[in-house]
């Protein structure tokens, strides 16, 4: 049975998901224990490395040594995407605004939110895995049950990475300062989608897109300023 994908580890987004899908086949449907505890193991690494792109991408820069530091806890790096840009329904707001902006400008692409607290989640379910009680309760007379929920447990787990993972993990960097100010105001809830439509109307929209070589192309369909 052929199973390993690679001998050699990777850091791209969906390198461990893949490792992970590979030995979730090769369990036969939860028919063999082995497997799950690999697929456990790699769905977990899955989840911190999207956690610490999503650092990453609000930060705008590359892995710190502080990053690497910071990721023997899943909780941890959540702590760290809380402190930079707030916790879930802030979040939740903020890529709520990017997307309604988005759409003014009709792109079809949107920023995808991922809810951190379902990441925990599958990050402790694996976790239980990856220990010595996996295999004692998976040789013990509880061991069809043990087994076949910790197989329904990691292919849901591995669904919801899959669709972050082809969904893509971004996030804005706002340098306008009105478009701040706009974002505090949206994340309030202060305004609603109707009022930032009126704000884009009232000032003008429009979008451009940095290009691999240096260049800027203008993307969607620009709102022009009121006339004066």
């Amino acid at each position: 049975m052929d199973i390993v994908q690679s001998l050699t580890r990777n850091s791209r987004i969906g390198y461990h998901l893949a490792e992970a899908e590979s030995w979730l086949a090769a369990s036969g449907g939860g028919a063999h224990s082995t497997p799950l505890a690999y697929a456990a193991f790699e769905l977990r690494l899955e989840t911190e490395r999207i956690a610490l792109e999503l650092v990453v991408r609000i930060r705008g820069s590359t892995l710190a040594p502080t990053d690497l530091a910071a990721i023997r806890e899943f909780k941890k790096i959540e702590n760290r995407i809380y402190e930079l840009e707030g916790h879930q329904l802030t979040l939740n707001r903020k890529i709520a605004l990017i997307n309604a902006t988005l759409e003014a400008l009709e792109i079809d692409w949107r920023v995808q939110s991922i809810n951190l607290g379902s990441l925990r989640d599958g990050w402790h379910k694996c976790s239980d895995l990856c220990h010595v009680t996996f295999s004692l309760l998976a040789d013990s007379t509880e061991s069809a049950r043990i087994v076949a929920d910790a197989y329904q447990n990691l292919c849901g787990i591995q669904r919801y990475l899959r669709e972050i993972v082809d969904g893509g993990i971004s996030w804005p960097q706002i340098a306008d300062s009105a478009f701040v100010d706009l974002q505090a105001r949206y994340v309030r809830g202060d305004i609603d989608d109707e009022a930032v439509r009126s704000w884009f109307k009232g000032r003008g929209l429009w979008a451009q897109k940095l290009l691999p070589d240096g260049s800027m192309h203008f993307e969607g369909v620009a709102i022009p300023p009121p006339a004066g």
